[in-house]
C-alpha cells in the first residue's frame, strides 16, 4: 500500500551518502543490495561491521536477512567468502545494471553516476566505488521500491550461487554464465533511473 507521504531527492555529499547507507541499513527488516564486483571490498571496508549486527538479527529471526547480488571474481573472491560466513546470501550475476542499488522494506538507494566514468576517473576499486557514491538517488515511493525489487528478483532468480561461482575460480573452471545475462534488466534500470532523475529535478 502506497504511504501518504513519499520522498525522492538526490544526496551529493559522501559523508551524508555513507549516513544515509548505514541508516537505511540498521533500519531496515529486509535488505537486498545489487552492486559491482568493487562493490563487495568497499561493502567489507566500510560497512562489514554494521551489516554482521543486521546479520545477528537475522539469525534471531528479528529480520529478513540481506541478499548480494553481485559480480564475483578473484579481485572480490577472499571478501565474498566473508561476507558468505556472517550470514549473507550472495548470487553471481555477470551483466550486471550500470549502477549499484539497495532495496529496504522502507526505501531504495541507487548510484546514479555511470560506471565507466568511475572507472576514468578513479584508479583503485575503492576509489571507484567511493566516485560512484558521490550522488545518489533515494526514494520512499512504493512504486520505485516495487519496481526495483521485480528487476532484483528477476536477477537472483537467474543468478549462480556463490558458493558454486567460488567453486569454478579455484578450481580454474568457466562459470556458466548465460543464465545470468541481464541485458534486459539494465535497460528497465536505466530506463527507471532516468524517470526518477526527472521527477526530483521539475
Amino acid at each position: 500500500m502506497q504511504n501518504e507521504y513519499t520522498e525522492t531527492r538526490i544526496v551529493q555529499n559522501p559523508e551524508d551518502i555513507l549516513h544515509e547507507i548505514i541508516e537505511c541499513t540498521l533500519t531496515s527488516n529486509e535488505l537486498c543490495v545489487s552492486f559491482a564486483p568493487r562493490g563487495m571490498q568497499f561493502n567489507y571496508t566500510y560497512l562489514f561491521d554494521i551489516k554482521k549486527k543486521i546479520l545477528e538479527k537475522y539469525k534471531r529471526g528479528e529480520h529478513m536477512g540481506i541478499r548480494y547480488i553481485s559480480g564475483i571474481d578473484s579481485t572480490n573472491l577472499e571478501v565474498t567468502k566473508k561476507f558468505l560466513e556472517a550470514g549473507t546470501q550472495i548470487k553471481h550475476v555477470k551483466n550486471l545494471p550500470p549502477m549499484s542499488f539497495a532495496i529496504t522494506d522502507k526505501l531504495i538507494i541507487t548510484t546514479i553516476i555511470p560506471v565507466n566514468l568511475c572507472d576514468i576517473l578513479a584508479t583503485s576499486p575503492i576509489q571507484e566505488m567511493e566516485q560512484e557514491l558521490s550522488s545518489v538517488l533515494i526514494s520512499t515511493d512504493y512504486a520505485y521500491r516495487n519496481h526495483f525489487k521485480s528487476i532484483f528478483e528477476e536477477l537472483w532468480k537467474n543468478g549462480i550461487d556463490a558458493i558454486d561461482r567460488i567453486k569454478d575460480i579455484e578450481q580454474g573452471r568457466e562459470t556458466d554464465d548465460e543464465l545470468a545475462d541481464a541485458k534486459q534488466y539494465v535497460r528497465e534500470v536505466l530506463e527507471e533511473i532516468t524517470n526518477m532523475k526527472r521527477s526530483v529535478t521539475r
